[in-house]
């Protein structure tokens, strides 16, 4: 089964349908990993696109039903892409990906680039 760590940016495309991300996970062809931060970054986001709170809350609800797996990576693996520039907010998804191996799925196509061109260790 593949993996891929979600960012933010693609559950929003998530949440209006049609994302293959979405059909792949329904259909158990892929399995889904987030960091801790994965509902406060997802609600941050939405709360900034200017989403009312009864949806935001909803959103909130349907990634706990998801079952989307939970992990952390290393402090260290989080540290070094935070001493290399990468934003706080997206750090630990890049963190992550690196950890674990795992390609990054996110909608915002300045992020993807980032994700594919920062450097690693």
């Amino acid at each position: 089964m593949r993996r891929v760590v979600l960012h933010p940016s693609a559950f929003v495309d998530w949440i209006g349908g049609g994302n293959s991300l979405r059909v792949e996970f329904e259909a158990r062809q892929i399995q889904v990993v987030v960091p801790v931060s994965f509902v406060t970054d997802t609600m941050g986001l939405l709360a900034a696109r200017g989403w009312p709170a009864d949806r935001i809350v909803r959103a909130a609800g349907e990634i706990r039903r998801l079952g989307f797996q939970v992990t952390q990576p290393p402090d260290t693996e989080l540290a070094m892409w935070l001493v290399r520039g990468m934003p706080p907010a997206t750090a630990p998804y890049a963190a992550l990906a690196s950890w674990l191996d795992l390609p990054i799925a996110a909608s915002d196509p300045e992020l993807e680039i980032a994700f594919r061109t920062f450097p690693r260790a």
